[in-house]
């Protein structure tokens, strides 16, 4: 089993001479291929794997932001009422008491 090299024509030169691969080059030049092929899917899972624990924190952050940002909207609209329609703050009347009147 071989593969043809087609010759080119070179300045100068004429032409290149056509000749085959040998079959354990091409299966020598298979199996680094092969290799090559499985060395990238490698890398590219070890990198995957380094970003998955970067890539779920961002997640986790915008959410909780997200959610923070929504209840904070939620209230301004409600008129700062809870979720139960009470008031968040309390209101109260206070006075000043004269010194002579305190316990």
């Amino acid at each position: 089993m071989g593969i043809a090299v087609t010759g080119a024509r070179l300045r100068n030169h004429g032409f290149v001479r056509v000749t085959t691969l040998p079959g354990w080059a091409v299966g020598l030049i298979a199996v680094g291929v092969a290799l090559l092929a499985m060395l990238v899917l490698l890398l590219g899972l070890a990198f995957a794997l380094l970003l998955a624990p970067i890539a779920i924190g961002a997640l986790l952050v915008g959410r909780w932001r997200l959610r923070r940002l929504l209840r904070d909207v939620a209230q301004r609209e409600s008129g700062g009422r809870g979720a139960s329609g009470e008031p968040l703050v309390i209101d109260a009347e206070y006075s000043v008491t004269p010194e002579n009147e305190r316990r």
